[in-house]
């Protein structure tokens, strides 16, 4: 699976998206995900945006349940990777006005 992130202009996605099928017929479909309130998931990220800017913060599906590894089942070592991965993760995707939530959700 390819994931790729277009900006386009509003009302012309639909001939974009057939124009991108017709280049590779049989072998690649693409598919579109519109933004809705001004949002839209991209892999782990949302892209926010605002009237002069796009803001990215840490994405997580509704059906996340914030649970990862169970404690008494893993070495120490491994748990301290896992919150030390999803700092990076935070640190590298959010905003700076996200940034602090994330790393209390953390």
């Amino acid at each position: 699976m390819f994931v790729i992130f277009v900006i386009i202009e509003s009302g012309q996605e639909d001939r974009f998206l057939t124009f991108l099928n017709e280049l590779f017929p049989n072998t690649i479909s693409f598919t579109i995900e519109k933004e809705v309130g001004g949002k839209l998931p991209f892999i782990d990220s949302l892209v926010i945006r605002s009237s002069d800017c796009f803001k990215t913060t840490v994405y997580r599906k509704p059906s996340h349940s914030d649970k990862y590894l169970h404690f008494s089942s893993h070495p120490q070592a491994v748990m301290r990777a896992v919150v030390h991965g999803m700092t990076r993760r935070g640190v590298g995707v959010c905003e700076t006005e996200f940034l602090g939530p994330e790393l209390k959700h953390i």
